[in-house]
Formats: C-alpha cells, sequence, structure tokens
C-alpha cells in the first residue's frame, strides 16, 4: 500500500497562527509515503518563515504573488506528482490515520473518492463543538447520488468540508484544474468536487478525521459576505448545476437547482437586492418561473402571496428584530 505517493496541497495565506500545527499533522500522518506542497500565497505576516524552520524532505514549498485560494490549490496540483490529492485549508488539521484509511480505500478502486467525518473545533482539539452532517455522509453510492443528497435529495442541503475528500490522479487529471473565475467564493471547493463527483463510481465513507476550526468571525457570514462574494456564490452554484445537468436535466434536478437558487436570495437578496435579479435571470434562462424553499413552508406561503422582494423585506425585519431582541 505504502507504494502509491499522496500529494497534500496546502494553500497558505497570512497564517502564521495555525500554519505548523497544520504542517505538522500531514507530516506526523502514519501514511509516510506523502509530499507535502505549501503554496505561500503572498503572505505578508511570519508564514513563509515558520515553514522554512520546518525541516523534512517530504516538505515543498512555493511562493507566489496573492492570487487567491483556487489560484494556490492550482500552483500545488501542477507540480505534484502523487497517485492520489488531498488538500488541506492552513488552519485545519487531520487525524494521524486519516491518509492510511483513504488511501486503503482507494488503493485499487481510482474511479472512487474516500470522505471521511470533520469535527469541527475552535481552538485546541480538546475542544470539538460538533460533527458537519456525518450521518448523511456515510451513505454511499454513486458520485453522483451522493451529490444530490449534499444539493438536497433528501429534503435537506449538506456539506463536505473539502479536506475531508481523498481523490485519485485519475480523477484529478480528468476534472482538470480549479475554476479562478468563481475567485473569491465561499463555495470554490463546491464546485471542483462537484465536478469530482459526477464521474465517481462511488462514494467510500472511511475511519480518520478532517478536523476544521471554526474561528470566531465565521459565525455571521451574511454579515461578512460582500457582494462580489455573493454573485460568485449565485455563479459557483450556476456551474455547479450545468455539471448536474450533463448527466440528468429532469424534474428531480431542476427542484434541487431551484431550492439552492433560492437559498441564496433568502440569506442574501434583503442586503444585496441586486442577487434578487440575478438569479431570477438564472433560474428564468432554465426553464423555472418561480422560488422555493421545500424546507420553509412560511417563507413559500408569504412568496404565494407576496411575491419574492416583499417577502425578502418581511423576513429580513424579522431577522434583524429577532437578532435585536435575542443577540446570542
Amino acid at each position: 500500500m505504502d507504494s502509491k505517493l499522496v500529494s497534500v496541497i496546502i494553500p497558505a495565506f497570512n497564517a502564521e497562527k495555525y500554519i505548523y500545527q497544520c504542517v505538522m499533522s500531514v507530516l506526523c500522518q502514519t501514511y509516510t509515503n506523502i509530499e507535502v506542497i505549501v503554496v505561500n500565497d503572498g503572505s505578508n505576516d511570519a508564514t513563509w518563515k515558520i515553514l522554512n524552520q520546518i525541516i523534512d524532505t517530504r516538505l515543498v514549498l512555493i511562493n507566489q504573488e496573492n492570487n487567491g485560494c483556487s489560484s494556490a490549490k492550482n500552483s500545488g496540483l501542477r507540480i505534484s506528482k502523487g497517485d492520489f490529492i488531498q488538500y488541506l485549508d492552513s488552519d485545519d488539521m487531520l487525524s494521524p490515520d486519516k491518509l492510511k484509511n483513504q488511501v486503503l480505500a482507494l488503493f485499487n478502486n481510482e474511479d472512487a473518492i474516500a470522505v471521511c467525518k470533520t469535527c469541527v473545533f475552535q481552538t485546541e482539539l480538546d475542544e470539538v463543538v460538533g460533527e458537519i452532517d456525518t450521518e448523511l455522509i456515510r451513505k454511499e453510492g454513486t458520485g453522483f447520488e451522493f451529490l444530490l443528497r449534499l444539493l438536497g435529495s433528501e429534503g435537506f442541503s449538506a456539506m463536505v468540508q473539502p479536506n475531508a475528500y481523498l481523490i485519485s490522479r485519475k480523477i484529478a487529471d480528468l476534472i482538470g484544474e480549479w475554476n479562478v473565475i468563481l475567485s473569491p467564493s465561499p463555495d470554490e471547493d463546491g464546485e471542483y468536487f462537484a465536478r469530482a463527483l459526477c464521474i465517481a463510481e462511488k462514494v467510500i465513507f472511511t475511519e480518520g478525521v478532517n478536523y476544521y476550526r471554526k474561528l470566531p468571525l465565521q459565525t455571521s457570514l451574511s454579515n461578512l459576505y460582500s457582494f462580489q462574494r455573493v454573485t460568485n456564490l449565485l455563479a459557483t452554484i450556476e456551474c455547479k448545476f450545468q455539471h448536474v445537468f450533463l448527466i440528468e436535466k429532469s424534474i428531480r434536478t431542476l427542484k434541487l437547482y431551484k431550492f439552492n437558487v433560492t437559498q441564496i436570495v433568502y440569506q442574501f437578496g434583503f442586503n444585496f437586492p441586486q442577487i434578487i435579479s440575478l438569479a431570477e435571470k438564472n433560474i428564468v434562462m432554465n426553464g423555472i418561473s418561480d422560488f422555493e424553499l421545500s424546507d420553509h413552508k412560511y417563507f413559500n406561503w408569504f412568496l404565494s402571496c407576496f411575491g419574492i422582494r416583499v417577502t425578502l423585506i418581511i423576513f429580513g425585519l424579522y431577522r434583524g428584530l429577532k437578532r435585536l431582541y435575542y443577540p446570542f
């Protein structure tokens, strides 16, 4: 099994606080046939200095101007030599057995994708505060059906934090590089792995843990997102579903498309009304005439009575009042 090389690609921007922990979580893997490619994406803190203090022949360092996370991953991918590809964010970590379990699962099955559970922590690993959709991702099956489950085919959407995956070189070559046109988008990884899942014969759930660090500033995304990021998020959803529609454009996939677009409008339309018009153009282009949230009957009732713009004003004011009186 050790004959297979794993390339671990870590983009890093101003990551001085966590980069050492991150890299050491990889270098200390029980699976040792690895190359760790860290792409310093124009950091102006001590990230580069810290990286150069780590002595290990398996560590490969790239220094580039700041071009964004997807560009940094592409830089790492281009020089990688591994039979398998692992992406890892610079403030996250892997359990020591993560790669060993996933290489074992994919050793004779390079058309499959491995996925493990993600534990959310804050400062230290003994401060785990939850897991991300573990029960849903335990359900194996084809990559396409797995993707549809993430998009809401079982009545609710879910996510896989990208570090939880391991993909083969074969799949990485077939799907190509990360789409830098979508950057910055909070779902760039979702588009990339949507391409991977669309061609994967199977998704295999493995043991091992991806540790995702939940930083304090990540608690209120609607307040942090810029108009550009929201616009790119909408474009990312469009790209993901174009991959889906190439395989199946049916009542069920169009319903999932409508649900995912409406989620973006529901979350961001009050703060960025321009998003409503962009989303309306997209759904009309795909033959859909209205918005709908399958898991929100009150929103749908207001929507049917007053239309999307008035409904968003009502719900936006409600959320504002709720935060005012119940800030915690």
